[in-house]
């Protein structure tokens, strides 16, 4: 009976999780082609960078989502007090994230820091997540889908309409207060039933707080090295390609960024059930991890092939002559969301079985892998940036695998040995 109920939560929380995958790819396409139409090259750029740099700030918590999912998950009668860590440590985000751009804006003077300061007004809204923390905590991770549909749809609808009416970088970050405002809606319409009281100026908190990230330091190290994998790259081109050019390839990853999250979106929308699996039966937790991989692979390699079939003088003609060089490196980029999409289902892996530290070896090496390429990348083209961009994981990746692989089967023959 369990085992049908997994299966079922599994089913429900895929297809919740696939349609999730379609509504943020379909709004953020033409949300990103509408914004793109409108501004310039260099200017999507500068947007692009403000909004990474926002993802950075957004993703920058002591305590993650997965630490307060799994410790209410454990300790069901302490789910206000974790609910008060999540609040605090967003808040303390913002101030700091806040100070930052008030700082380097006076130092450097440069527009840019005020456009990031806008932009993270929008991080008070996350407080609100801890909705979303405590239903995937209690195996109803549908709900967490629902709110994050309302999420896209509300971001990339305010940018559509803030597009048509003046394109303007200034104008296209209040969408993501908008943003915050809607999906805040959404989530008090469950606030009631899953009980969330939040009282953020207890003394224990702040002691909590240290107590949880202490004991969880593995993870903090293991989200903050994935974060700069992800993002690091990026912001590193941007002061190495051209404003145009630059524009041109935060296109190309915005056309495909929808693609590329398939994995990470279905494996987020089974974590719970495969974490519980793990613990209570690892011969089936091999089983359901396969499949769930097998389901990211494809859904990836699916996408691949509608890039590729996808006719670019139609995108060219909507987007304009300006963005071409982004348009024709899609064929040869879309390697990226199949790199990316393996490289998760690594992470995902090891978190899993909490073998940490190899999570940590390939994001080191990838990094390190970036900064090294960066360095000769200058004198090359687009094409060659997207594509070291995608082969760097997957040589490291593969590498780091293989040794993996040959430790196991040595520390196996050692065994039979000893036998």
């Amino acid at each position: 009976m369990k085992q049908n109920n997994s299966r079922r939560q599994i089913i429900i929380h895929s297809i919740w999780g696939n349609i999730n995958i379609v509504i943020r790819y379909l709004s953020g396409f033409v949300a990103t082609s509408l914004v793109a139409k409108h501004i310039s090259p260099s200017a999507f750029g500068r947007y692009q960078l403000v909004l990474t740099f926002l993802m950075v700030f957004e993703s920058l918590v002591p305590v993650t989502q997965s630490h307060i999912q799994n410790y209410i998950a454990k300790n069901t009668n302490n789910q206000q007090i974790a609910s008060n860590i999540w609040v605090v440590q967003i808040l303390l985000i913002w101030l700091i994230a806040s100070f930052m751009c008030i700082g380097f804006y006076f130092l450097k003077n440069d527009f840019f820091w005020i456009l990031l300061l806008i932009a993270c007004l929008k991080l008070p809204f996350n407080v609100f997540d801890i909705v979303q923390i405590v239903a995937d905590s209690k195996h109803k991770n549908f709900i967490s889908q629902q709110i994050q549909i309302t999420n896209h749809l509300s971001f990339n609808i305010s940018r559509v309409i803030i597009s048509l009416i003046t394109p303007s970088i200034l104008l296209l970050l209040l969408a993501n207060i908008i943003q915050g405002i809607v999906t805040l809606v959404h989530q008090l319409l469950k606030w009631k039933e899953f009980k969330i009281n939040i009282q953020i100026f207890e003394k224990a908190n702040f002691r909590f707080l240290y107590t949880l990230t202490k004991e969880n330091t593995s993870l903090v190290i293991v989200s903050i090295l994935t974060l700069m994998q992800a993002k690091l790259f990026s912001i590193i081109l941007s002061g190495i390609l051209t404003p145009e050019e630059y524009g041109n390839y935060q296109l190309t990853l915005k056309l495909m960024e929808p693609a590329s999250a398939l994995g990470a979106i279905i494996f987020s929308a089974n974590y719970t059930v495969l974490a519980s699996t793990y613990i209570n039966n690892k011969n089936i937790f091999i089983t359901r991890f396969s499949k769930v991989s097998a389901l990211s692979i494809l859904l990836s390699l699916v996408s691949v092939v509608v890039i590729y079939i996808f006719p670019k003088d139609l995108l060219i003609s909507i987007l304009g002559k300006s963005y071409s060089s982004a348009i024709f490196n899609l064929n040869s980029s879309s390697i990226i969301i199949f790199s990316t999409t393996l490289l998760n289902i690594f992470v995902q892996y090891y978190t899993l079985t909490q073998k940490y530290i190899n999570i940590v070896i390939v994001n080191i090496s990838i990094i390190l892998g970036f900064v090294i390429f960066s360095k000769v990348l200058q004198s090359h083209s687009l094409s060659t940036v997207l594509y070291a961009q995608a082969m760097i994981p997957l040589i490291f990746m593969f590498l780091i695998s293989l040794f993996l692989l040959l430790k196991n089967i040595k520390s196996s023959n050692k065994k039979a040995g000893t036998s």
